[in-house]
């Protein structure tokens, strides 16, 4: 998701968003006039990613010299800052966001309804993208947003580890218990101290980390129609204590004293750790530090099968755009199959565009991973991250309660009693 799925607003977003959209008018008297004649666009990106998008610019400015384009490139507190230029009415006009923060702004009437651009366009149709992918851009049925890549969860796994512990690698329809037997047999204390040198698996409490669990297990954090809270099912809770007892369980995964200073990531590049589950975006980090072979495999099934976060990032154009036809010629262009094979060539995303995942430049088999079809996999049985207008104040909510089970202090069935009515009014 830009691929780092880690991008949230740390203050109450929806509350915020909607007085500052109140107040928008007596800010914008106190801000600088802009250039009506520029076309503004705000995204943010490493440097790696921007290196893509300047000359992709540099095309687009080419092939279109009657716009003159801005980028604001805004590689910090992006969705804090974006929240204060939409309310002092300088919104940039293509806007890039995920699907996870897009309900946010779209509740608030923030971006343009975009399927009479996509039904007229002659660059762009709707089956050029996975359903998954245009439906994370959806409000009440309203396409408003056109992506450019994928996010998901695979296990990437060190190769080495499980041929020195004579350990099978990970097949395509592995189960949750599999797993955990596989990163028992690859957890290692050699000196018996009870303080491992190896662990097995991965833990990490954000919330897309543990969401598989959840989903997998038969779990869900509402009703389809979004009015009732389901964290205290049984399901629910045997997804989130299956996560937790990776660590206080089967002690396969690292505590946060274990663990401490490294990031999860961290431990897989220094070989201390077997498997890992993450994203696409690390791919690039990997292939450029990892001294040993690795490869990746789907995330375990449970009972409701395989389910990860099948998230995404993209485009929308604000509704405060004086520009939208010319706004929509930059989405085209940024949206086409050129620009998306050059957004994943470095192999930092999951690209949204059907031909372009399924061809070399995805695929390739001479760079790891080797099973990259994997992450295509995952697609087909995950589900985009259920967010609401209000989801960062259900989180906020719900990590409160989380904490103490994955501290190990409190199982998942004692921590949440009462979390549905916490949640509920935020629905």
């Amino acid at each position: 998701m830009s691929n780092t799925p880690l991008h949230s607003i740390s203050q109450p977003a929806s509350l915020a968003l909607a007085s500052f959209l109140a107040m928008g008018l007596a800010l914008s008297a106190c801000q600088p006039a802009r250039d009506p004649n520029t076309l503004r666009f705000s995204t943010w990106g490493s440097p790696e990613e921007m290196a893509i998008l300047t000359p992709l610019v540099k095309e687009f400015q080419q092939l279109h010299p009657e716009i003159k384009l801005e980028v604001m490139h805004i590689p910090d507190k992006y969705f804090q800052k974006l929240h204060t230029l939409i309310a002092a009415n300088l919104s940039p006009d293509v806007v890039f966001v995920n699907n996870i923060q897009f309900p946010i702004y779209a509740s608030n009437k923030a971006f343009l309804p975009l399927e009479k651009y996509l039904s007229a366009s002659k660059v762009l149709k709707a089956d050029d993208f996975y359903s998954q992918t245009l439906d994370g851009f959806r409000l009440e049925g309203q396409l408003q947003g056109i992506p450019r890549d994928a996010s998901n969860m695979v296990v990437f796994y060190n190769q080495e580890l499980f041929d020195k512990a004579k350990v099978a690698y990970p097949k395509a329809n592995w189960t949750m218990q599999e797993m955990i037997k596989t990163a028992q047999a690859l957890t290692l204390d050699a000196n018996k101290d009870g303080k491992p040198e190896q662990f097995g698996v991965s833990f990490q409490n954000h919330f897309l980390f543990w969401t598989p669990y959840l989903w997998s297990m038969g779990g869900d954090f509402f009703s389809a129609d979004r009015k009732k809270a389901l964290l205290e099912s049984p399901e629910a809770l045997a997804g989130i204590q299956m996560h937790a007892d990776l660590r206080h369980k089967y002690h396969v995964a690292p505590t946060a004293a274990e663990a401490g200073s490294s990031t999860m990531s961290q431990l897989f590049v220094q070989g201390k750790l077997a498997m890992v589950i993450n994203g696409r975006w690390a791919v690039p980090l990997y292939r450029q530090n990892l001294k040993f072979k690795w490869n990746i495999a789907p995330f375990p099934s449970g009972p409701a099968g395989s389910v990860v976060d099948a998230d995404a990032s993209g485009w929308v154009i604000s509704r405060q755009s004086k520009h939208p036809d010319q706004a929509w010629k930059l989405i085209e262009f940024l949206a086409a199959r050129k620009a998306s094979e050059a957004f994943t060539q470095p192999g930092l995303i999951i690209p949204a565009r059907k031909d372009v995942a399924q061809s070399a430049i995805f695929l390739n088999p001479d760079q790891p991973p080797k099973d990259a079809v994997y992450f295509l996999d995952a697609l087909k049985t995950g589900k985009p991250t259920p967010a609401i207008p209000y989801w960062n104040e259900m989180l906020e909510v719900l990590n409160r309660s989380l904490e103490p089970v994955w501290d190990g202090r409190m199982p998942a069935s004692e921590a949440l009693k009462g979390i549905n009515k916490q949640i509920e009014p935020l629905l």
